[in-house]
């Protein structure tokens, strides 16, 4: 990300590394909050948001993942998660 500053990315398909390793993942995170996206690839049923929301907003410890292992709560900090959630798509849209 360093190296290429016009590269973004969403959280697409990434829970479990994200949940897996929630300290770092936190960082990098905040670090390139204005160039990462939500994203999934989970259909849209409430089931799925309420995973995400409780992986990025909450300090939970042993989430119970789509797959066997257990996450852990990111509890990002609001500007983050508005960068997360919003803020990037607008800039990457030009909304």
């Amino acid at each position: 990300m360093d190296k290429y500053p016009n590269l973004y990315l969403d959280t697409s398909a990434r829970d479990y590394e994200l949940g897996r390793t929630p300290r770092s993942s936190a960082r990098f995170l905040t670090k390139y909050q204005d160039r990462i996206l939500f994203g999934t690839d989970q259909g849209r049923e409430k089931s799925m948001y309420r995973s995400h929301w409780r992986l990025f907003e909450t300090d939970d410890e042993y989430i119970t993942g789509r797959v066997w292992w257990r996450y852990y709560g990111l509890e990002l900090p609001a500007p983050v998660l508005e960068s997360l959630y919003r803020g990037t798509a607008r800039k990457v849209f030009n909304i």
